[in-house]
């Protein structure tokens, strides 16, 4: 952990490995939650958090499947022994039962030793009918997020723009088992 970075001040590929495509999901998402314009300009490509720093956990081989490390192995590479990340976005999802084991060792972990950290998911891109949300957005100690339409364009082209509607494919709740 390097904090004198100016934005990334962890990268841990221990899991997987540091043979990514330039501009995937995570460089996106990344960008959305702390990019931070150069020319300091309060625009398109500022980040919701523009002063956080980022430490990268790779779940991913290059180009092939993601894969879950669980959330101890996480939360350990995150939590840097108290002096790490306090607040975990994973916007990635999977299939499966309703609360299944997965969430169990999620919600497991998020109340007991990393009880302090704030797991932020993605509802995913099942939408758009009531209780599409897939694991971890089910689990019940993440907070979920939503899609919403860019206030500046109708991203599905269904003249739903603006902040107060969803994209068509985003996730919704409530979890299946309430």
């Amino acid at each position: 952990w390097d904090f004198s970075r100016r934005k990334i001040v962890s990268y841990d590929n221990t899991y997987r490995d540091d043979n990514d495509q330039v501009g995937g999901h995570g460089s996106h998402v990344s960008g959305t939650m702390v990019g931070d314009r150069i020319d300091g300009k309060p625009d398109v490509g500022q980040g919701i958090a523009p002063d956080a720093k980022l430490h990268v956990f790779d779940m991913k081989p290059g180009n092939g499947g993601m894969s879950d490390p669980g959330a101890r192995r996480l939360f350990e590479s995150i939590y840097n022994s108290g002096n790490g990340a306090k607040v975990h976005n994973g916007s990635w999802g999977r299939s499966g039962r309703p609360y299944s084991s997965h969430c169990q060792d999620w919600d497991g972990a998020l109340s007991g030793d990393y009880d302090e950290v704030l797991y932020v998911v993605s509802a995913g891109n099942t939408g758009s009918g009531p209780s599409t949300v897939k694991n971890p957005a089910d689990c019940k100690n993440t907070m979920t997020v939503g899609c919403s339409q860019s206030v500046d364009g109708d991203l599905d082209s269904w003249n739903d723009k603006g902040i107060d509607f969803m994209t068509h494919w985003s996730s919704r709740g409530p979890t299946k088992d309430g």
